[in-house]
């Protein structure tokens, strides 16, 4: 199938659209996160194998990095609206699947139940780039808000959910837990009736069919290149950050409570990003100065004492994280043509959770190399200095040394 041609007219979106837009990806994303407590405690349960655990921790993230820089490309082929609402009958089904395994006497089939919740994962794939991709043609006037949200969302989901699902550990059975995300899933499905985005527009229709590669616009704009850098800096300092903290709340409070605690700061932290808009002045700055002050508010944690200030110092950290993901997805939506844009944001999905897999692999190393307060000090470093490193390469995409696909002129 063809992509389609440039539409004559858009069609009319209520304001309105882009918060529903919001609320229906919140609801799915808590939704499919709602299981993994329960089944990650079942698993241990069941089996008492470390080996497997780790493979049901994996089995969240590995369909981000298998099937998310391929997957995304179906919302710009085949229409951004129709992927988003098949992807959400396909969660909605798979969890309900996962439900009606968990019922009944017995030992659960707990493996074929994480397989299920693990094929929701990858089902829902292509629906946070796409949906993204369609921000800035949704409605009118900016879309900076509504795509800040819709980071933030996508960020906090992979804490609150299981948040909400360790919650109802112990209290709800595993199968009704299951039912919940199913139905999660469903009011989200309810929460895009009525809306329809518009059809992906082919503003290069005649260009060269290398232009088309997505792996070809990113190593032609520095912008782009730049905007997925910062995005994979972010993802794996935030990896390894968690790792680093469970020395840390050991030595200093000796309290596993204390990390459960510190984890949570950060993690909700992440929900007080849009209150940090003020920081950076334009998109660009708003990417490199967050940078900055990510790795400030990781230093502090340094010399902090317990609580105050370190649950201050991590709150600001999850909050200036997504802070900076969001504008440099803001570069992405900008950088990039409107007909290969969920594809683009697919790779970078897929490169960002890769990212976070390494730093949390090598985290365990890098503390027993340097301690946990010396990886502090390594990640708020790194973190400043690719802030200030990364300035100049973003800003030649911006001003034009290199060759901007998202722009109107063609390269002489």
């Amino acid at each position: 199938m063809s992509a389609p041609a440039t539409p004559t007219a858009a069609p009319r979106v209520r304001p309105a659209a882009r918060s529903r837009l919001v609320l229906s990806h919140a609801l799915a994303s808590v939704g499919m996160s709602l299981p993994w407590p329960l089944l990650l405690d079942g698993v241990w349960s069941s089996t008492g194998s470390e080996s497997l655990l780790g493979l049901t921790g994996a089995a969240r993230m590995a369909p981000y990095v298998l099937f998310s820089w391929w997957v995304a490309a179906l919302a710009d082929r085949f229409g951004r609206g129709r992927v988003v609402r098949q992807t959400l009958w396909l969660r909605t089904a798979l969890l309900a699947g996962t439900a009606a395994l968990l019922v009944g006497p017995g030992v659960p089939p707990w493996g074929y139940a994480v397989v299920l919740a693990s094929a929701a994962v990858a089902a829902g794939t292509p629906a946070y780039p796409a949906l993204m991709a369609a921000m800035p043609t949704v409605g009118s006037g900016s879309s900076r808000r509504a795509s800040g949200l819709l980071v933030t969302v996508e960020v906090a989901s992979f804490v609150v959910g299981p948040a909400v699902g360790g919650l109802a550990l112990g209290r709800l059975a595993p199968a009704t837990v299951c039912l919940v995300g199913a139905g999660f899933c469903a009011a989200a499905l309810l929460a895009l009736r009525g809306i329809r985005l518009p059809a992906v527009v082919n503003d290069h229709a005649a260009s060269a069919p290398e232009a088309s590669s997505v792996v070809s616009v990113i190593c032609r704009s520095a912008r782009v290149r730049g905007a997925v850098a910062a995005i994979c800096v972010v993802n794996f300092v935030n990896a390894a950050l968690l790792v680093a903290l469970v020395p840390i709340a050991d030595d200093r409070w000796g309290s596993h409570t204390a990390y459960g605690t510190a984890t949570a700061a950060f993690g909700f932290g992440a929900l007080g990003a849009p209150l940090l808009a003020w920081i950076g002045r334009t998109v660009i700055g708003r990417v490199h100065l967050g940078m900055v002050v990510f790795g400030g508010a990781l230093f502090a944690l340094v010399p902090a004492a317990w609580p105050v200030a370190v649950l201050a110092a991590l709150a600001l950290a999850g909050g200036i994280a997504v802070h900076v993901e969001a504008a440099a997805t803001e570069l992405l939506q900008d950088g990039v043509p409107d007909r290969i844009r969920s594809a683009v944001l697919g790779v970078t999905d897929s490169a960002m959770v890769s990212a976070a897999a390494v730093g949390s692999l090598s985290g365990p190393l890098l503390v027993s190399l340097w301690g946990g307060t010396g990886l502090l000090v390594g990640l708020a470093l790194a973190t400043a200095v690719a802030g200030f490193i990364a300035l100049p390469t973003v800003v030649r995409g911006v001003t034009g040394s290199a060759v901007d696909p998202g722009s109107s002129a063609e390269p002489s």
